[in-house]
């Protein structure tokens, strides 16, 4: 009786979990679900790299971005969002992975599906976008921030 209840106690944590599988820290499904729980652009800067950041940061200076709003220039991870991996090519120290959101907050980001490159430092993934960010920058001809995130979308 007792290892029923421990079985049942268990498998309803891992359905109010919402199905989620706790990754290993220091994996490439560690960063998504960090992200998907950082509060605010710090937190989430940490799943990045240095270079991408600064990038994020100089296209945000370009627009007048407050800093309070430069988590909108990171990729989509929310609270209440669910994803699946569609593929990953890893090759050493960096992968190439997309994912599709399968439950999102945000209704019309539910199949939206996004391909980032990864790599890895310290025994830590982060995802690079810095050259992405860094060409849709440079190609920018004073249009606003939601012509640039586009950009951004299709260069990946």
């Amino acid at each position: 009786m007792r290892y029923t209840a421990v079985i049942v106690m268990a498998a309803a944590c891992f359905l109010a979990s919402g199905c989620k599988r706790g990754a290993a820290p220091g994996t490439i499904e560690s960063v998504f679900e960090g992200l998907s729980r950082a509060k605010g652009f710090a937190e989430a800067s940490k799943f990045y790299t240095g270079g991408t950041i600064r990038e994020i940061e100089r296209a945000a200076s370009k627009d007048g971005v407050e800093p309070s709003r430069l988590g909108g220039m990171l990729l989509p991870f929310r609270a209440g969002a669910r994803w699946k991996e569609v593929s990953r090519k890893d090759s050493g120290d960096s992968a190439v992975v997309t994912v599709t959101f399968v439950e999102h907050p945000v209704q019309n980001l539910v199949g939206f599906s996004f391909t980032c490159r990864m790599v890895k430092g310290d025994g830590e993934w982060k995802i690079d976008l810095e050259k992405e960010v860094s060409d849709a920058l440079e190609s920018r001809r004073g249009e606003g921030p939601a012509e640039y995130l586009r950009r951004i979308g299709r260069s990946q």
